[in-house]
């Protein structure tokens, strides 16, 4: 025992960043993280990313693409700071082999702690961190709060507390990980373990001060050509802390937003579901060409109000050809323009394509847009009915009701037999018109009676809560 003590001294002697290193305990940490809570925020964005043509390869490509991550808000009138590195981490390693890439952000939503998606608008990048902003339209910023910045610096072996927003199966779930300081540098700090599940998180002390964010790269994009340069390669891999000084300058004077980047005014939409076509899909349901957009279902809207039909292939968009890899989304194509835009599209019908020009309609909630709202006493999480939810179940254009997205095992709920993805259609024979006259209605005193829908069958099944 006597030379454990020995050893354990003498370490603490020659390494004091070892004595400095304390855990926080479980009940700090979450002490930290509800304090922070409000700051947090995940940045859904819709990028197109143009790349040139590889070496020995006959053409470059282009792509559309949704991607998430974290972010933190940084300001009173609803700037969000995030790692725009992040947006399209294989941006860098195109241009290592030696290709030019572009990337554009077309859209961006901001998710808070609070579940809440708020319109924003992307302002720009900085080259020299490679951070982004954003800025949240204002009647989204309530419930956001900004960072209030520390002044400290750590030393290294010093141990710090990393908060991010993070995907959950049912939304966003508040991260928390303890890291070490591996390194001490004048613009960056490495951080022990890395954090790639956590970028765009918040670097807090000891004392909870937040002091820096997480992000990926500390170099601009290297040139084409730069495949033999592994610090490059290094650095834009890994994972360490930003501290404000490196990036209160681009927060203080942020960039307009690009002439090129739409303002929203609502979802665009054509009011068809599309399929990406490929040679496979176009052999199996017959299609004339095996390029293109393919209307596998036509709803009401523009698309049938000019005529189109099922199995009509959609071949340019506004003078660009539609040739899409699979995993490329239509609908967000279609959502970087404004709702009433006018937009030449040629459509193939057969042997024989035309030009038809769609005026873009406001397009539905889609469910992950929709409202949710809790039932604490019956253990239960609803979502707010949606256009498409009333299509799959076959109900009226104006049905009222809700979907079950989250249960408690131990819930009232869950012990009266409901399951996620029911439809909750009516209370004691009501129908709800809102998700808070359910709320209500549910948590008023005595048993219950729902009338819910599932799988195309309406069910009765009784609650208390």
């Amino acid at each position: 025992m006597r030379s454990t003590t020995s050893f354990l001294c003498l370490a603490l002697v020659c390494c004091p960043a070892l004595a400095r290193a304390q855990p926080l305990s479980p009940e700090r940490v979450r002490a930290l993280a509800e304090a922070q809570r409000p700051s947090l925020v995940r940045v859904r964005a819709t990028v197109s990313v143009a790349m040139g043509r590889l070496p020995g390869l006959s053409k470059g490509t282009r792509r559309t693409q949704q991607v998430s991550v974290g972010g933190v808000v940084v300001s009173a009138d609803g700037l969000v700071l995030l790692p725009a590195a992040a947006l399209d981490p294989a941006r860098s390693a195109y241009a290592l082999l030696g290709a030019p890439a572009s990337a554009q952000v077309l859209s961006v939503r901001v998710v808070g702690s609070d579940g809440r998606i708020r319109d924003a608008d992307w302002l720009g990048e900085d080259p020299q961190t490679r951070l982004g902003l954003v800025r949240v339209s204002p009647p989204g910023r309530e419930g956001l709060r900004p960072v209030s910045w520390g002044e400290g610096r750590p030393e290294l072996g010093d141990s710090l507390l990393v908060l991010s927003l993070t995907p959950a199966p049912l939304g966003t779930h508040l991260r928390a990980e303890p890291v070490r300081v591996s390194f001490v540098a004048p613009e960056r700090w490495g951080l022990s373990p890395g954090l790639l599940q956590s970028l765009g998180g918040l670097v807090l002390d000891g004392g909870g001060a937040p002091l820096a964010l997480v992000s990926t790269a500390a170099l601009p994009l290297p040139e084409s050509g730069d495949l033999l340069r592994p610090d490059l390669l290094a650095v834009n891999q890994a994972s360490y802390a930003l501290p404000r000084t490196r990036f209160a300058a681009f927060v203080a004077s942020p960039p307009g937003a690009p002439p090129q980047v739409r303002q929203r005014r609502g979802r665009a939409w054509l009011g068809i579901r599309g399929e990406v076509l490929t040679p496979e899909l176009a052999q199996r349901v017959g299609a004339p060409v095996d390029v293109g957009v393919r209307i596998a279902e036509l709803y009401e809207g523009p698309a049938k109000a000019a005529g189109l039909q099922v199995g009509d292939v959609l071949l340019r968009m506004d003078g660009e050809p539609l040739d899409l890899d699979p995993g490329e989304s239509f609908d967000a194509l279609v959502e970087d323009y404004n709702v009433g835009e006018k937009v030449p599209f040629v459509v193939r019908r057969g042997s024989k394509q035309r030009e038809v020009v769609l005026e873009l309609a406001r397009g539905p909630l889609r469910p992950v847009d929709a409202e949710r709202l809790g039932v604490e006493g019956l253990g239960l999480e609803l979502r707010a009915l949606t256009f498409f939810d009333r299509r799959a179940a076959g109900l009226a254009a104006d049905a009222a009701g809700a979907v079950v997205v989250r249960l408690e095992a131990d819930g009232g709920a869950s012990r009266a037999g409901l399951l996620v993805g029911d439809l909750l259609l009516a209370v004691d024979g009501e129908a709800p018109r809102s998700l808070a006259d359910l709320r209500e209605a549910l948590l008023a005193p005595g048993a219950h009676v729902l009338k819910i829908r599932r799988r195309g069958k309406e069910l009765s099944v009784r609650v208390r809560p």
